[in-house]
């Protein structure tokens, strides 16, 4: 998979959702067609359960649907919108069916800060101070472009180990590392962001 094909997916990604935004049901089952594969492995890493993230990808792409007017292509990639919002129902499901499901790795407390920032459509959002958001962008930028680059092609964008290493003509072991050791240091920045905070509380 080639950075150029990688934009190409993205634009047009990014051109359906505008269609869908206009009620174009046709745009919406290719939408789904295209992307539901993925999106259903990002579910199935939160909630370990086939079922409940066949019910997740069911209540986000009704999500998608009734929201794809609010999808900012100057903001974020199409992929990564779609994926916080499976993302998000993914854990409301989770806590729904309550149930405690162990996170798919030591690390993933900290992604979950960096997806409710870029769902420019989760309500979490509006919950997040300018502080709060400033942390999780200055600790993306603050762990170097090689971890940074993997974190967000695997948690945001959903690629597999094999197609970012792929994409980025790296070995999947290299891959692993990059993206075990940029987890590891992004959450203790946010954790050493956020303890200041409690301190004063």
């Amino acid at each position: 998979m080639s950075k150029d094909n990688t934009s190409k997916d993205s634009a047009y990604l990014a051109a359906l959702l505008g269609r869908v935004s206009l009620s174009d049901q046709q745009a919406f089952r290719e939408t789904y067609e295209l992307t539901s594969a993925k999106l259903f492995a990002i579910s199935l890493r939160i909630t370990k359960q086939a079922r409940l993230s066949e019910e997740a990808l069911q209540e986000g792409f009704v999500k998608i649907w009734e929201n794809a007017r609010y999808y900012d292509p100057d903001k974020s990639q199409a992929m990564t919108w779609m994926g916080a919002i499976i993302r998000n129902k993914s854990i409301d499901i989770v806590r729904k069916n309550a149930r405690h499901v162990e996170s798919h790795d030591e690390y993933d407390d900290g992604v979950a800060d960096i997806e409710t920032v870029y769902d420019n459509d989760n309500p979490e959002v509006l919950a997040l101070n300018d502080d709060q958001m400033a942390s999780v962008h200055d600790c993306l930028a603050s762990i170097g472009d090689n971890y940074r680059d993997v974190i967000l092609l695997a948690y945001l964008e959903g690629y597999t180990h094999q197609e970012i290493a792929e994409q980025i003509q790296q070995p999947i072991g290299t891959i692993k590392t990059w993206l075990h050791r940029g987890i590891k240091h992004l959450r203790a920045c946010l954790q050493k962001r956020e303890k200041p905070s409690r301190d004063k509380r």
